[in-house]
């Protein structure tokens, strides 16, 4: 009783001397009502279970094997979008569009035609090679040089005979026709070349001599067209066959172009495509200037810039020729 009647003051004691609203420490995590209140919340996202990869036979790959980090290593990583990671093996680069592994590498013998007095026409050597970045191709590549002139319009007549007398009766204007134009390929143009890019390029012949306000003037437009042609190939100045492109080992190429005589002054287009199976791979262009020198070129321009004085000098010149020719003669006569 006595040891009672002392305990129970102690414990009285110790009651007080603990502060107000003290309560016993809580464990971490949710209460088990919050665990049921969120599993039972419809929409929650279910946690993902991901299993480790197997190969075929239903073991797990190796450590070191392809797309599997190995331990101390960052694999590779989605991007943040979602999309497919691509592993490509070393060495190899990024998948390319067609054609850009293949380009065409060309030069000119000379880039400056002179024309003199004494000039009987000249030769332009084109050669070159096919760049590439792979492996050749199977297939050996096609290549197409085409030289043209300056383009302008032309005027084309025709004669009638009439009364014994023949005599210009229909004329009309060709909108578009070079003053020279000259084609060497590797292949006759339809076999190598396609439809489709002959007529974005304009590499064919018959596209680059244009009527088209012709068709107005004349009942038959395509006659006066071809005449155009005819004559020009008469003439020399449209070449066509048969020049060939030479292919060495699939990568060079070489071919000549002969200039006549009879060509006008101005700049000269030379292009060079690269084909595979009708396709246009790549194009070259340079320009190849054709001037008149010396004492041809002086007279040209003084009849362009001063004709009034051009037409005086003639004059004199004749009137010189004259009385010289006439006094040579009367000297002989003596």
């Amino acid at each position: 009783m006595i040891g009672r009647a002392l305990l129970l003051p102690a414990l009285v004691a110790a009651l007080a001397a603990l502060p107000s609203g003290a309560q016993a420490p809580r464990t971490a995590g949710p209460a088990p009502a919050e665990l049921a209140q969120e599993a039972a919340s419809p929409g929650a996202p279910e946690p993902a279970v991901r299993s480790a990869p197997r190969t075929e036979t239903g073991e797990p790959p190796d450590g070191d094997g392809p797309g599997v980090a190995a331990p101390g290593q960052r694999g590779p990583q989605a991007p943040a979008g979602g999309g497919q990671v691509v592993i490509l093996p070393e060495g190899r680069d990024a998948p390319r569009e067609g054609g850009d592994d293949e380009k065409v590498v060309a030069a000119l013998s000379h880039n400056q035609v002179s024309i003199t007095t004494t000039y009987s026409g000249s030769e332009i050597f084109v050669f070159g090679a096919v760049k590439r970045s792979r492996p050749a191709r199977a297939e050996r590549p096609d290549v197409i040089v085409t030289i043209s002139g300056p383009s302008g319009p032309v005027t084309v007549r025709r004669k009638d005979r009439g009364f014994g007398i023949w005599a210009n009766r229909e004329s009309t204007v060709i909108d578009q026709a070079p003053a020279f134009y000259a084609v060497a390929a590797t292949g006759p143009l339809d076999e190598i070349l396609s439809a489709t890019e002959n007529l974005r390029h304009r590499v064919g012949l018959d596209l680059q001599v244009r009527a088209i306000g012709a068709a107005s003037d004349v009942e038959d437009p395509e006659s006066f067209r071809e005449a155009v042609i005819r004559l020009m190939r008469v003439r020399g100045l449209y070449v066509e066959a048969p020049i060939e492109v030479d292919v060495i080992e699939d990568t060079l190429f070489a071919t000549h172009v002969a200039l006549p005589a009879n060509i006008v002054e101005g700049d000269y287009i030379a292009r060079v495509f690269l084909l595979n199976e009708g396709k246009v791979l790549d194009l070259h262009e340079s320009i190849v200037g054709v001037r008149k020198v010396g004492l041809e070129r002086w007279l040209y321009a003084l009849s362009r810039e001063a004709p009034l004085a051009y037409g005086l000098l003639a004059l004199a010149v004749a009137l010189a020729a004259g009385w010289g020719a006439s006094e040579a003669f009367r000297a002989l006569r003596r």
